[in-house]
């Protein structure tokens, strides 16, 4: 009779309790209700005569929590998944634009020369990057070699008319230093003494040249190869 007295008196309590915290709830005989806060569902849980959750209940109650857990990380797994494609989409847009950046600032700082006649010659010579390369050639519009290039950039731009080899080339008008290049000088390349390229020097470091087959006409850094001499042909 005590005993199951004390387990009715049990019972009662915690009954008036969770009354207490919920606007309205019933109870069955021998239970009593456990609320999900964040959704407000109730859930009943049948005790034991000792008031213990049956195995059942138990069960339930930790599939419950192993779910609410597998969806969490499945969240945070898309999270991370967003984040970093955000920062690998970040990171292209950021490298494209950079190269944009570099490209502008390198034509500009190539055609921003004190000297007029200089200025117009490198303006002219740039109007021909991307033709092709041709061995012999002498026309940057069908197709033309290093020492071609030079000569049509100089005949057609400055009225100076310079041979047809870049062995001649470096033999015409006065040697120079690289620290005293200007842009529209001639800069001559090889192994030794021996010179096999050469290039129109445009400013800022670099060189506009009919460079090879597969390149065609193109930009470079003025040191991609070791100079071998550097010559102003303009006589200035």
């Amino acid at each position: 009779m005590t005993k199951k007295l004390f387990r009715t008196l049990k019972i009662t309590c915690l009954c008036m309790a969770l009354t207490a915290a919920l606007p309205i709830v019933s109870f069955a005989d021998e239970t009593t209700a456990a609320v999900k806060e964040d959704k407000m569902v109730v859930r009943i849980i049948h005790l034991d005569e000792n008031g213990n959750p049956l195995e059942e209940d138990k069960q339930t109650a930790t599939e419950e929590t192993e779910g609410s857990e597998e969806t969490t990380d499945k969240e945070e797994a898309k999270a991370d998944e967003a984040e970093a494609e955000a920062d690998s989409n970040e990171e292209e847009a950021a490298e494209a634009e950079a190269d944009e950046e570099e490209a502008e600032e390198e034509l500009e700082a190539a055609i921003e020369v004190e000297n007029d006649l200089r200025s117009e010659i490198v303006t002219y010579a740039l109007q021909f990057v991307g033709n092709r390369y041709k061995y012999g050639g002498t026309n940057p519009n069908t197709g033309v070699d290093c020492s071609g290039f030079t000569s049509y950039v100089m005949r057609h731009a400055a009225e100076v008319e310079l041979p047809h080899s870049s062995g001649g080339q470096s033999r015409m008008g006065r040697q120079v230093s690289s620290s005293e290049m200007r842009p529209g000088d001639i800069i001559c390349y090889g192994s030794g003494k021996r010179i096999n390229h050469v290039a129109l020097y445009i400013g800022n470091g670099q060189i506009v040249h009919a460079s090879t087959e597969k390149t065609g006409i193109k930009v470079s850094r003025w040191n991609y190869r070791t100079p071998v001499r550097i010559v102003n042909v303009l006589g200035d």
